[in-house]
């Protein structure tokens, strides 16, 4: 009888051992979080990818893995676990990619152990250990729990959202290039050094911003010996470098482009955000030190200390509910104070002039909703605001947009006059964006006003604005830019909307959901869902607009929006804004919320039938309103009683009540005790 078991391969301890640990891996981490790669083939030193989801969403956002294993657990007396005999070739190597992580698999207790490379190069560079010299280390590990599992997850979307960041930021940096608006890297297919370093010595790093990282680096290799030492080619190519995740090779070139003293101050200083961002990703530096660093550098930088100030502001803006004219006031000064700098390179002055144009848009908006919601308010309100002052807002509002439009046209041409396809294709984007959010404004305030809307003018300026996102479009597909392309057809599928062809809109939308899943752009993900969904942007903007008109009475306020003394701050501003209050009567302006908030306090925890009324004769009049604290009372509303005394002071007339009619009252009903009951 053939013995068909014999001869056949043997599988090897170290292949089992391998199969064990990725196992083992894989099975502690959540689906729900991970998706583990295998990638042994042409194994140099990692083993696998580890990509994180978010909401379900491949990200892209990974980290290196190098699983190794063990028979026993190496552990010293202090009950830290070794893993030794890595080579220093791997290790380094390890160190090159993005993120790496050693992770150790023990068979005899079966417990997974882990350490980052970044870490442990950071520990060894505060040792002054010459590892590099060794041909073996040993490294240090913990335990690979539950409680790690979330922190390696966290790392992973940290890192990787540092990494967009710095390259979003290196990208619009300040530099001395100058390149076509029409992007031609056909003309990088000459062999010729001379045309090659031509081409790159001028537009070489503006070619790397626009994405062709690789072809830049392809490139480098056939310059001249004497070109390829020069500071500025060292530093195109640790731009290049960075841009494509080879860190330790930018860090390289970039110190050496450093060393010298040729290169001109923006670059400079474009040379110390790459050296500090390679540190900060091969984990020589934290994030935390990567800002600290940035910050100290501003200190001895008048222009640097105030692009850092602008972009904080900038952010302090995005987030307000509220327009804040002091911080505009000091976005403003600092916008001017860099583009009226002598030392500002081009640059600089265009991507701080993309920024302002978005702020301006955007409170622009704010001011016209702002005027929408008065005079929503005043409708319904016995205090008379002269209808010259009412159109006069807005007006004023309206106008703001002209300060807008201006910027924007006037940047658009600048970014062409200087030839940099980034900023006009962000300008034209901006352009877009906000020409659309001022247009649905618009038709917000003429529905509002009963107006009568011209779908001929909507229609024409929705095309104005299709044009623009065209333009734009055209220059992201050129350069490569994929997350600029997905961005501008969003933008382009929720103008579709306005006009209402949604399904040219929806179409267009799914059209770019792929990409944006795919490549983790969440918050665009999020917006080809709600065109694909059916739930029209226009739609529900419009609708919420409806609701929020509905609530913002003058004379009604959710009790839960004045808890806190900045909520009653809010409220007041609003009210005086609305009213024209002058400011010398707003202490009488908080009191009367303080009064409303309170008497929501005891209907809610006392009785819900008790009143405090207040004597309007001052409404009667704008010269009148709260001139002075007026009289009020506190009455039953069920039973019609109340206390015959007039007083500013509400807490005294609410106490005194309480004595007289509440004490022996078997109806008394708290509405917080009655509403939970009903729930």
């Amino acid at each position: 009888m053939t013995d068909i078991h014999n001869p056949l391969p043997k599988a090897d301890r170290y292949s089992q051992s391998q199969r064990r640990s990725i196992l083992s891996f894989q099975k502690v981490l959540p689906a729900e979080l991970f998706v583990f790669r295998d990638e042994r083939v042409d194994d140099a030193g990692v083993d696998g990818s580890l990509e994180i989801l978010i909401d379900g969403c491949y990200t892209n956002m990974r980290a290196q893995v190098q699983l190794k294993s063990s028979q026993k657990k190496n552990a010293k007396q202090d009950g830290i676990v070794m893993l030794a005999g890595i080579e220093t070739s791997n290790f380094n190597y390890l160190l090159n990619g993005q993120l790496g992580l050693y992770v150790l698999y023990v068979e005899e207790t079966d417990e997974l152990f882990y350490v980052w490379a970044a870490d442990e190069n950071r520990r060894r560079i505060k040792m002054d250990s010459d590892w590099k010299s060794k041909k073996e280390i040993s490294i240090p590990l913990q335990e690979l729990n539950e409680l790690a599992i979330y922190s390696i997850y966290e790392r992973i979307r940290r890192e990787a959202e540092l990494r967009r960041e710095i390259l979003e930021a290196l990208a619009h940096a300040p530099t001395n290039d100058n390149i076509s608006v029409s992007i031609n890297p056909e003309s990088l297919k000459s062999n010729n050094s001379v045309e090659i370093e031509k081409v790159l010595g001028s537009s070489g790093m503006t070619l790397v911003a626009a994405g062709y990282s690789n072809l830049v680096i392809e490139k480098l290799n056939l310059v001249s010996q004497k070109a390829s030492v020069e500071p500025r080619f060292k530093l195109i190519s640790a731009y290049a470098n960075y841009s494509t995740g080879r860190y330790q090779l930018a860090l390289g070139a970039v110190a050496d482009a450093m060393i010298s003293n040729e290169l001109k101050t923006e670059d400079r200083r474009f040379a110390e955000k790459i050296h500090l961002a390679c540190q900060t990703n091969l984990g020589m530096i934290t994030s935390e030190q990567y800002f600290q660093e940035m910050e100290a550098k501003a200190t001895d930088d008048e222009l640097l200390d105030a692009e850092i100030k602008l972009h904080k502001l900038i952010d302090r803006f995005r987030s307000q509910m509220e327009r804040d004219e002091e911080v505009l006031y000091q976005i403003k000064e600092l916008k001017r104070k860099i583009i009226t700098s002598a030392n500002s390179p081009y640059n600089l002055k265009l991507g701080v002039r993309v920024k302002y144009l978005e702020i301006i848009g955007f409170d622009a908006i704010r001011e016209i909703l702002s005027e929408i919601f008065k005079a929503n308010a005043r409708k319904d309100s016995r205090i008379i605001v002269p209808l010259i002052d009412q159109i006069y807002d807005c007006k004023k509002a309206f106008n703001r947009f002209e300060e807008y439009y201006e910027e924007a046209t006037s940047l658009i041409q600048d970014a062409i006059n200087i030839g940099h396809p980034i900023f006009l294709a962000d300008a034209l984007s901006t352009k877009g964006f906000i020409s659309l959010m001022v247009l649905i404004s618009k038709i917000a305030f003429m529905e509002f006003e009963g107006s009568y809307i011209d779908q001929s003018t909507i229609q024409k300026d929705t095309l104005l604005i299709l044009d623009c996102c065209e333009k734009a479009q055209k220059i992201y597909k050129q350069a490569n830019m994929i997350e600029g392309e997905v961005r501008i057809q969003l933008i382009m599928a929720q103008a579709f909307e306005v006009m209402g062809q949604i399904e040219s809109a929806r179409n267009l939308a799914q059209g770019v959901f792929g990409k944006a899943k795919f490549l983790g752009y969440k918050r665009h993900i999020e917006t080809a869902n709600e065109i694909c969904s059916g739930k029209s942007f226009f739609s529900k903007h419009i609708q919420n607009l409806r609701e929020m008109l509905r609530q913002k009475k003058s004379d009604k306020y959710d009790p839960s929006a004045l808890e806190t003394e900045e909520d009653i701050q809010h409220s007041a501003n609003f009210l005086m804004a609305t009213y024209k209050i002058p400011e010398d009567r707003r202490k009488y302006v908080v009191k009367d919320l303080l009064c409303i908030r309170d008497n929501t306090r005891e209907k809610n925890h006392w009785c819900r039938h008790i009143e405090i009324q207040q004597d309007l004769t001052h409404s009667s009049s704008p010269t009148t309103l709260y001139a002075e604290d007026p009289n009020r009372r506190v009455v039953c509303s069920k039973f019609d009683c109340f206390v015959d005394k007039l007083s500013p002071e509400w807490i005294d007339l609410i106490k005194e009540f309480k004595e007289i009619n509440c004490s022996n009252c078997l109806d008394r009903e708290p509405a917080k005790v009655t509403t939970d009951r009903e729930s």
